[in-house]
């Protein structure tokens, strides 16, 4: 049963239906308390029932495209693992194709998805911010895209499917929009800043920051694949 209606009407009719039922032994009243524990026992009955019926109907109904939403996530999940670990122009040279060759279709997503989150860790970890240290203007352009991408991405999933959305999956899709979102101020800036000392680094801080954010973005991407499957 929903949270809300547990809290809000279920909870509150049991306590008062305990009250009614302490003042018929203490009052009796010629059984007004009685009947009033009654009426309540009834409704709570009613409540849970069309509650319940209801929601197994609903989820028999939804059930298939339930299952196609769930797919498109897990396809957003491993293409925006991607975008960063192409944001960073990596090249999949550690990428183990032992483990993608000969697989069945539902086998081969399964073993696609670890083995890229393997190398994102991989890289996101190591390698990340040597990267970003050396790009240049046209490294933080591509950079910018693939965030850009992500972000479009996460909204035309929300637009889509919000209704039909879990709450845990809705609030990490706007955490992943805003997080690649958030991202623009770098991409943005940090071309233009200049090669004194002290410009130097704020470049660094920023690009750490950055690093942060891909790898923040990496364990919320991974939660919502874990929540589609």
């Amino acid at each position: 049963m929903d949270e809300y209606l547990l809290k809000r009407l279920i909870v509150p009719l049991f306590v008062v239906s305990i009250i009614s039922v302490v003042l018929h032994l203490w009052l009796s009243w010629d059984g007004f308390f009685l009947n009033l524990t009654t009426e309540l026992t009834g409704i709570i009955l009613t409540v849970a029932y069309v509650d319940c019926i209801l929601k197994r109907r609903d989820k028999q109904r939804w059930q298939i495209p339930h299952a196609r939403v769930d797919s498109r996530l897990r396809r957003f999940v491993d293409r925006s693992i991607n975008a960063c670990l192409q944001s960073l122009r990596y090249e999949y040279k550690t990428l183990d194709r032992s483990k993608v060759i000969g697989l069945s279709n539902d086998e081969l997503e399964v073993s696609i998805h670890a083995e890229i989150v393997r190398v994102a860790r991989e890289m996101l970890m190591v390698n990340a911010l040597l990267k970003m240290d050396a790009f240049d203007a046209e490294d933080w352009k591509n950079f910018g895209t693939h965030m850009q991408a992500i972000s479009l991405s996460a909204e035309r999933l929300l637009f889509a499917f919000g209704d039909r959305l879990s709450p845990k999956q809705y609030t990490l899709l706007l955490d992943i929009q805003d997080t690649a979102e958030g991202t623009r101020f770098t991409w943005s800036t940090v071309p233009y800043i200049g090669d004194d000392t002290e410009q130097v680094a704020i470049k660094t801080e920023l690009n750490e920051r950055t690093v942060w954010d891909l790898r923040n973005l990496l364990q919320m991407l991974e939660e919502l694949h874990a929540t589609a499957t």
